[in-house]
């Protein structure tokens, strides 16, 4: 799980699911469409490479570029989101 960032995000979400006070039918409701998003992009990405190989080729090289450029400014965003949210929870399970 250290090792794999979006892994501890998606187990973040789900225990966000888990822990939510709706019901057993919405906790399902929630997991299947967080899961429909979570795998959206890489089903876009198999269903591109199927039909314009070239187009994706070049749309992912563009696109790894500008992570490796800005790589240090994602984490922290990324981190930084995730930390303000865990706060704002913990902080909201203090007061209850």
């Amino acid at each position: 799980m250290l090792t794999h960032k979006p892994g501890l995000f998606y187990l973040a979400a789900l225990s966000a699911i888990t822990n939510s006070t709706s019901s057993n039918a919405g906790r399902i409701l929630q997991v299947v469409l967080y899961n429909a998003i979570w795998f959206a992009m890489p089903m876009a990405a198999l269903a591109l490479a199927r039909r314009r190989p070239v187009e994706l080729q070049d749309f992912l090289r563009r696109t790894t570029e500008w992570v490796w450029r800005r790589q240090r400014e994602i984490m922290i965003t990324a981190f930084g989101i995730l930390g303000v949210y865990l706060i704002v929870r913990g902080v909201v399970e203090l007061r209850s």
